[in-house]
């Protein structure tokens, strides 16, 4: 019996690795590949099975204010990503650094957006939105701990700002994971009953 637990568990594995051998997760960084800009994305991003990074510096200056670097400047760092088929968007994670702040409050408006940009008649409506305080604990989950997004284009967006102004360095971590084929599930189905079944017989 243990035998046969020891080669059930050991083509699982070998499944399981398969399914992500070939996984290579998607990493942006502005400093390398420049700076990130609004929506609708020129680019979209190719996200594949693992963490997905996206890095970067975002601030805003909606008045004129000492210290600020020019009045009414906006950096949204908004970008567009795909999920392929076979595979599901299970979790996103947005860590910061907040560098300065000329107000007490320092929040950004973040959104889940489905497709490449802003709704209108021609794209989805906002999936998930979230107020991410700057000046509070860092890393967040800003559309929940757990998400169940398949395939297609999605896109981050940022949907206002509070505060007089900041800059913070940021980085968003997108878990991708696969969606178990039909096959695999029913194989190792069939692996489990037949373990059932001979354990059975074995004490009879």
């Amino acid at each position: 019996m243990r035998r046969l637990m020891t080669l059930f568990i050991f083509f699982t594995g070998i499944l399981l690795f398969m399914s992500t051998a070939h996984a290579v997760p998607f990493t942006y960084n502005e400093s390398i590949g420049g700076d990130l800009g609004i929506l609708p994305a020129p680019t979209v991003f190719p996200f594949d099975i693992g963490v997905n990074s996206i890095s970067g510096t975002l601030s805003w200056y909606p008045d004129p204010q000492p210290g600020a670097p020019s009045a009414h400047f906006f950096d949204d760092d908004s970008f567009a990503f795909s999920i392929p088929s076979g595979m599901q968007l299970t979790q996103v994670s947005f860590a910061f650094t907040l560098q300065s702040s000329l107000d007490p409050v320092a929040k950004t408006d973040m959104a889940l957006l489905g497709g490449n940009g802003w709704p209108n008649p021609n794209l989805p409506p906002i999936l998930a939105g979230a107020s991410i305080d700057l000046k509070g604990a860092s890393p967040v989950t800003p559309f929940g701990a757990t998400l169940s997004l398949g395939p297609g284009t999605y896109a981050i967006g940022n949907n206002g700002w509070q505060g007089n102004g900041a800059t913070a360095n940021y980085q968003w971590n997108f878990i991708v994971t696969p969606v178990p084929e039909p096959a695999t599930m029913l194989l190792l189905g069939s692996g489990l009953v037949g373990l059932v079944g001979f354990r059975r017989k074995f004490k009879k």
